[in-house]
């Protein structure tokens, strides 16, 4: 049998393209089920387990009296436990979202927004919000279930970067662009954010302001800006510090 000069047979490099061919027939879907399967299951063990025994020490340390620093250490270990779980879960949900089935149906937008506009009212509980919202909305050819939570995602970062504001103001509508398009839009009177930093606005793990400020991952705007590709669609945001922000997007 001839051999090539590192020593491997001719066989092997026969084969070598019918293994790559099989690989090529394979679900890109059933690999990106079997990825998040994973950190669904595999990287939550190592979470449980750093928590588990964070508070295995914990326990030991006030048994023997307690050292202030040690503690101290172990609150930032629990915390970063805690944020890690939290980032798996944002993971997770974005997996749920590209997987999911993109059933196109007229959705009626307007019933939509106030329905979502409903719902948060707990969020809103001793706050005056004066919403602004558009009385006649065009129908629009989408996934009712994935454009509810498109609102809900978008609504939800409003009324949180609005918080600081004696009263917040926040608008919901649309326009026709010149090329036909229905563009909605999302406005407030927020924090709002440098529009130099924007660039990964709709990145995963993206935050334009620190935990302490707003609390977030950094998951629902980048959630929105699945659900909106799904669609077929493009959307952006326009801010200044403390001024406000718009978000802008069109669904196909």
């Amino acid at each position: 049998m001839n051999t090539s000069p590192s020593g491997v047979s001719d066989a092997t490099d026969d084969a070598a393209p019918k293994f790559v061919e099989r690989r090529d027939r394979r679900n890109p879907r059933a690999d990106l089920d079997d990825l998040f399967r994973a950190i669904s299951h595999d990287l939550r063990a190592p979470v449980r387990h750093l928590g588990a025994f964070g508070l295995m020490l914990r326990e030991r340390l006030g048994e023997l009296g307690g050292d202030a620093e040690a503690l101290s250490c172990l609150d930032a270990m629990d915390s970063a436990t805690q944020n890690l779980g939290r980032m798996i879960d944002g993971v997770l949900e974005l997996s749920r979202i590209a997987r999911a089935p993109l059933l196109r149906q007229p959705v009626d937008v307007g019933a939509v927004v106030r329905e979502v506009k409903a719902e948060m009212a707990p969020l809103l509980a001793q706050r005056e919000v004066d919403w602004h919202i558009a009385d006649e909305w065009p129908s629009c050819d989408g996934d009712v279930a994935l454009v509810r939570q498109l609102f809900e995602r978008l609504l939800s970062n409003a009324i949180k970067f609005t918080r600081r504001q004696a009263v917040a103001a926040i608008s919901i509508g649309w326009h026709t662009t010149p090329d036909g398009r229905t563009e909605y839009l999302v406005q407030d009177n927020g924090a709002g954010f440098n529009p130099l930093s924007a660039a990964g606005l709709f990145g995963i793990f993206e935050r334009l302001h620190p935990q302490s400020e707003f609390e977030g991952l950094g998951v629902g705007l980048a959630g929105a800006r699945q659900i909106v590709e799904r669609h077929g669609g493009r959307i952006s945001a326009d801010a200044a510090p403390q001024a406000g922000c718009t978000v802008r997007f069109t669904l196909g």
